[in-house]
């Protein structure tokens, strides 16, 4: 739940196309995969004010997938109008772990959590997040809340 202490949310929304969906009329899991990097497309652009291809030309990374959970609540159906949230839950040295919740109205459809790797274009080895990123990232990652002894 994106409820409680957190720095910002990044949010952006995708109508359910007839091509993403399976026979029975629900989206086919697999197209989840392929709305999660439309997503973090959407964030690196709109929420960072910096698209891939300029992080790719500007800081020579890629942040390939090293892990990816999802789970699935709620069929979503032709022309359903998805409200994606996206919140970075862990900022590693090199790596960040990101939780993405897919909204129907009130009903969530399906959470995300994709773990990137910053990854040298040239080496293809990890290497540190650069400082810029890494100050745009924690914008958006999430704060345990403090609890305090009554």
């Amino acid at each position: 739940d994106f409820q409680g202490h957190m720095n910002e949310i990044f949010r952006t929304w995708h109508r359910v196309r007839f091509g993403e969906c399976d026979h029975a009329g629900i989206v086919f899991y697999p197209r989840y995969g392929e709305m999660s990097h439309a997503v973090i497309e959407a964030w690196f652009r709109e929420g960072l004010d910096c698209d891939l291809p300029t992080i790719i030309e500007r800081f020579g990374v890629v942040h390939p997938l090293v892990r990816l959970e999802m789970e699935f609540l709620r069929p979503s159906r032709y022309n359903d109008l998805l409200e994606f949230a996206l919140q970075v839950q862990h900022l590693g040295r090199s790596s960040l772990t990101v939780r993405i919740a897919a909204m129907c109205g009130d009903e969530e459809r399906v959470r995300m959590t994709l773990k990137m790797v910053n990854t040298g274009l040239q080496s293809l080895r990890s290497e540190p997040l650069p400082d810029a990123l890494r100050e745009g990232f924690a914008r958006y990652l999430a704060v345990a809340p403090t609890v305090v002894a009554a």
